[in-house]
């Protein structure tokens, strides 16, 4: 990230008014939240509109992977940056990428969502984030394809053998998660808010077992979570590895939701919860 904060260093001499600028006010590092490439972001963003010129999203979201790659080390997808840039209020965003659409699925104000920290720094470029890519490129290259969303689950599973029991996990939890994507969007429109609450279940269950990118202080706000009402549905935020955990929870039992998790959380990872509230915007 050297480079771009050079960048941003060089703006502020440029125009001081930069020193005012939203990044000043952006998400807290290390906590899983997509803020480094909402810093790589609004930096593109505000340079553009110092120097008078634009450019198209993808080409955006490729520069902040690229950030990140050279820059952090981590081997990153586009989806942290084409979520923001693609943003829509009250509104997910489904983005296909094998063709790069993008598609906003309206979003019921009868649900919210709670971030919360688990305490533990998020940490993807100590090397575990690349080790799972790797092995999911081994795995898509044991199965003589290119990519793992070339494979159905059901296929996948019967050739489990074909790989080491590791890789196999990986790539599980991968192509288990485009599953529940597509099973995701069929929820949200249908407003069916306690199954797309059940998948976001399913998903962190299979980052704690097979893609192994939870960690115990994750996995204890989850729990919290299930044991608390208004609870939907929770998984952790981003690649996980510590950071924060998302909760989508009834929106009429936001106060009851909110004393029961606080109390159950503090008493399983012993800190006082740190959350926000959210609503696609």
């Amino acid at each position: 990230m050297d480079f771009f904060f050079l960048i941003t260093v060089g703006a502020v001499y440029i125009n001081p008014s930069f020193r005012k600028s939203p990044l000043t006010l952006a998400l807290k590092a290390i906590s899983g939240l997509s803020s480094s490439a909402a810093l790589t972001v609004a930096t593109q963003r505000y340079l553009q509109s110092l120097w008078g010129f634009t450019m198209p999203a993808l080409e955006m979201a490729k520069i902040s992977q690229e950030a990140e790659h050279r820059y952090a080390g981590v081997k990153c997808g586009l989806l942290d940056p084409l979520a923001i840039l693609h943003a829509k209020k009250d509104h997910l965003v489904l983005i296909d990428f094998r063709s790069l659409e993008i598609t906003p699925i309206p979003f019921s104000k009868e649900a919210l969502f709670v971030i919360a920290s688990c305490g533990e720094k998020h940490a993807l470029v100590d090397g575990e984030y690349n080790e799972r890519r790797q092995s999911c490129e081994e795995a898509a290259r044991l199965l003589g394809m290119t990519c793992l969303r070339e494979i159905e689950l059901n296929e996948l599973r019967k050739r489990k053998g074909s790989m080491p029991d590791r890789t196999y996990r990986r790539a599980l939890h991968v192509v288990g998660e485009t599953d529940r994507v597509e099973r995701a969007v069929a929820c949200l429109r249908k407003n069916d808010l306690g199954g797309f609450g059940k998948l976001l279940d399913e998903s962190q269950e299979s980052s704690r077992l097979n893609f192994e990118n939870s960690i115990p202080a994750l996995d204890k706000l989850c729990h919290a979570s299930q044991q608390s009402p208004g609870h939907l549905g929770a998984r952790l935020s981003g690649g996980g590895l510590g950071g924060s955990t998302l909760h989508l929870i009834e929106a009429v039992q936001e106060e009851e939701f909110l004393n029961s998790f606080s109390e159950r959380a503090k008493n399983q990872i012993g800190l006082s919860l740190k959350y926000f509230l959210s609503h696609p915007s």
